[in-house]
C-alpha cells in the first residue's frame, strides 16, 4: 500500500482552469486538468478531437493521475495505457452504427468499416503531469509527458528557467546507465550532463560581467544579476533511480570550451582550490548551456505544433514518451497547460504577464470567465479557436 506525502508550508498550492470552445451550438469540451494536493502533483489532458471518445481518455488519465507518481512511474503509465486500450477495444465490439432504412447494403457496409477505422483510433490523449517535492531550497520535479502539452518553470520575477518544448525528447537510455567512471574535461574529450547527474563546475564569475554569455544564453541585464557563469570541469554520471524509463530528455554533451551560466539559487556546494572557487551542481533544465556551436537553450518563440502529436496509449507502447527528474529553486512557479492556452501567446514572456496581471481575477467566478472570453478571442484570430487548459502552480509561502 502506498501513501501520499502530506503537503506541507513549503507545498504549492495551485489555480486550475478548463475553458472549452463554444461556437454556437458546437462545444469541443476536450480538456481535463486536476491538481492532487496531498500528492503535490499535477494532471493536465487534452483529448485528441480526431480521436473518438477523446474526453473520456482525457477524463480517465487525469482521474488516474493521483497514483502516476506512486512507486515506478512508467510501470503505473502502462497499466493508464492498458486501460485506455481496454476501453478502446470494448468500443470497437459495440455496433452503435444507426444508419436510415432502406440504406444499399453495400453503403452500410462501407460506413460500418469507416466507424470501425476510427474507433481503432480512439481514447486517445496527450498527456503532461509532474509531481513537486520541496527539498531545502530546491524543488525537485518528476515529469511525465507525451505530446504538446507543455510544462513551464519560471522565477519569482517571471523569468522562463525551463520549457518542455524546447526540450529534445525521445533520447533512448538503454544504454549503460550503470557507469560510475568519472569523465575529466580535457582537450577533445566530451562529458554528458543530464537528469541526475552531477558535475563539478569552476565559477567564473557573475553573469554582469560576461555581456555576450548573456546575450547568447538569451537573459535580459535586467536579470543577470541573478545567475552566474561557470566552467565545467569533472563529471560523474549517476545510475537512473527508475531504469524501465525508455526516454528521458536530452542529455547535453559539454565539449571543451563550453560554458554554463547558472541560477544562483542553484549553488552546490561549495569548494576552494588554489585560489578558485568549484561548485558540485546536479542537473537542473534552468542550467544554460553556451555552446561555442549553438545559440541559447531556452526558447524564445512558442511557435506552432505540426498537425500531428504525440499520444497515449499508442506512443506509449512505441517508447514515443518522457519520464524525467529535473530541479528548480525553491520559490520557482509552474505552468502546465494545454497548446490552446499557450497558442494564444506569439512568447513565453507574454504568458508570465499575463498569469501575474490576473492573479487576482482568476479567482473570481465573473471576472476569470470575462478573461478567458478575451483569451479564447486572442486564440481564434491567431490560429484558431480550441479548449483553453491550464495549471498554474504558486509556492505556499507566497
Amino acid at each position: 500500500m502506498h501513501t501520499y506525502p502530506i503537503a506541507t508550508e513549503k507545498g504549492y498550492t495551485a489555480s486550475v482552469v478548463v475553458s472549452p470552445l463554444v461556437d454556437g451550438e458546437d462545444q469541443k469540451n476536450q480538456d481535463r486538468a486536476r491538481f492532487f494536493e496531498p500528492g503535490q502533483s499535477a494532471c493536465l489532458c487534452d483529448g485528441v478531437t480526431s480521436s473518438p471518445n477523446s474526453a473520456k481518455a482525457a477524463e480517465l488519465a487525469t482521474s488516474f493521475a493521483p497514483t502516476l507518481f506512486q512507486g515506478n512511474v512508467t510501470k503505473r503509465l502502462e497499466v493508464l495505457c492498458d486501460l485506455l486500450m481496454a476501453h478502446r477495444q470494448e468500443s470497437m465490439v459495440t455496433d452503435d452504427v444507426r444508419l436510415p432504412e432502406g440504406t444499399p447494403e453495400a453503403m452500410r457496409k462501407m460506413l460500418q468499416k469507416v466507424v470501425q477505422s476510427k474507433k481503432a483510433e480512439s481514447f486517445q490523449t496527450t498527456i503532461i503531469a509532474a509531481q513537486f517535492v520541496v527539498d531545502g531550497q530546491l524543488v525537485v520535479v518528476r515529469v511525465v509527458k507525451c505530446g504538446d502539452s507543455a510544462l513551464f518553470a519560471f522565477s519569482p520575477d517571471g523569468e522562463l528557467l525551463m520549457s518542455s518544448l524546447a526540450l529534445v525528447s525521445g533520447h533512448d537510455v538503454s544504454r549503460d546507465l550503470s557507469q560510475s567512471h568519472r569523465h575529466r574535461l580535457g582537450r577533445g574529450k566530451r562529458l554528458s550532463f543530464g537528469p541526475e547527474d552531477e558535475i563539478l563546475v569552476r565559477i567564473d564569475g557573475p553573469l554582469s560581467e560576461h555581456k555576450s554569455l548573456a546575450h547568447a544564453a538569451g537573459i535580459a541585464p535586467l536579470h543577470a544579476g541573478n545567475w552566474i557563469v561557470c566552467t565545467p570541469v569533472d563529471s560523474s554520471p549517476r545510475e537512473r533511480t527508475d531504469a524501465l524509463y525508455l526516454t528521458e530528455v536530452q542529455s547535453h554533451i559539454l565539449v571543451p570550451g563550453d560554458r554554463l551560466v547558472v541560477p544562483k539559487f542553484l549553488y552546490g556546494k561549495l569548494l576552494t582550490s588554489a585560489g578558485h572557487q568549484y561548485l558540485v551542481l546536479r542537473y537542473s533544465s534552468s542550467i544554460r548551456v553556451v555552446s561555442r556551436c549553438s545559440d541559447s537553450t531556452v526558447t524564445e518563440c512558442l511557435g506552432g505544433a505540426g498537425s500531428s502529436t504525440l499520444v497515449l496509449p499508442d506512443h506509449f507502447y512505441a517508447g514515443a514518451f518522457d519520464c524525467f527528474t529535473d530541479t528548480f529553486p525553491e520559490q520557482t512557479q509552474f505552468l502546465l497547460c494545454s497548446d490552446g492556452f499557450y497558442g494564444a501567446f506569439s512568447e513565453w514572456g507574454q504568458i508570465h504577464r499575463w498569469l501575474d496581471d490576473n492573479v487576482n481575477a482568476l479567482d473570481q467566478k465573473d471576472q476569470r470567465q470575462m478573461l478567458l472570453e478575451e483569451l479564447h478571442a486572442q486564440l481564434r484570430a491567431t490560429k484558431g479557436d480550441d479548449d483553453i487548459s491550464f495549471i498554474w502552480l504558486k509556492p505556499r509561502s507566497t
